[in-house]
């Protein structure tokens, strides 16, 4: 994966503005107040554990779509759903389709961005293939409201510029801050690592979690 951004954050705006099929969007004094959010942790499991599994995931990496389909649901059985560890996704915008992803995944909160980021990663390559960033939206859309979202929050994501810009500088000072250069890269307790399977991972994590 790319180590670089491919948009400015005033172009993400135009680029958005031509999703959602209106002008640059203007906020109004309610609009203002409205887009006056704080970025929300990604968060499941055990929030006061020990150890703090972080996944640096780019939605359009097939490294990260592997993972999904093949390790975390073994990390999830295995450690966040007996409430061993916390996980954490953090989003790494590297491309346009990924930025969209992101806006709509944080349309609603933690319990439901974890449902999903499973069918995200499922249908990576319809939605990220997609000929328009309108047909990803789109598309990104159905899979959220398949898992429970709200299209009146939906919309009102999409329409919420300042947001998507604070997404995309959120994504940037993190990877800046912990040093990720390539998706996925897992942070465990502070230390990063590269993508591995299920046995590398449980190593670090037992230790971790001083159990070996």
């Amino acid at each position: 994966m790319i180590n670089k951004y491919l948009m400015v954050p005033s172009r993400a705006i135009f680029l958005l503005a031509l999703i959602i099929g209106t002008s640059v969007f203007t906020p109004t004094q309610g609009q203002e107040e409205q887009a006056n959010r704080e970025i929300e942790e990604l968060s499941t499991g055990n929030l006061q554990s020990s150890v703090t599994f972080i996944e640096y995931a780019s939605f359009t990496c097939p490294h990260c779509a592997s993972f999904h389909r093949e390790v975390y649901p073994q990390i999830k059985e295995n450690y966040i759903d007996t409430g061993l560890i916390k996980f954490e996704v953090r989003e790494v915008i590297w491309d346009n389709a990924g930025w969209v992803a992101a806006i709509i995944g944080r349309c609603s909160g933690p319990e439901k961005f974890f449902h999903y980021v499973d069918p995200l990663f499922a249908k990576q390559s319809e939605w990220s293939r997609a000929q328009t960033l309108g047909e990803a939206a789109d598309r990104l859309r159905s899979i959220a409201l398949s898992v429970g979202y709200n299209t009146n929050d939906i919309d009102d994501c999409l329409e919420d510029t300042d947001f998507h810009t604070l997404i995309l500088e959120n994504s940037r000072d993190g990877t800046t801050r912990d040093g990720i250069e390539r998706t996925p890269t897992f942070r465990i307790n502070g230390k990063n690592y590269s993508n591995m399977g299920y046995e590398d991972l449980v190593e670090i994590i037992e230790k971790a979690l001083n159990r070996t």
